[in-house]
């Protein structure tokens, strides 16, 4: 995945009007922090939550950090 494949939705961020929890791994190495921030900035009203000692596939480094208690 490039950002050119999504580039063309990106405007459509700014719309989203459902709840949104960006869940996202620290150690992500496909898609660095700096995303999750980027993302996190343009959907109005999301909830961003790090999950520590985890990588890009949450359900296998932090599967049980990635559901609320």
């Amino acid at each position: 995945m490039r950002q050119a494949d999504t580039a063309a939705h990106e405007h459509l961020l700014g719309g989203v009007s459902i709840p949104v929890r960006i869940l996202w791994g620290r150690e992500d190495r496909i898609f660095p922090p700096e995303y999750a921030e980027w993302l996190h900035e343009r959907v109005p009203h999301a909830e961003l939550h790090w999950i520590d000692d985890a990588g890009h596939l949450l359900q296998e480094d932090g599967p049980a950090s990635c559901w609320p208690a």
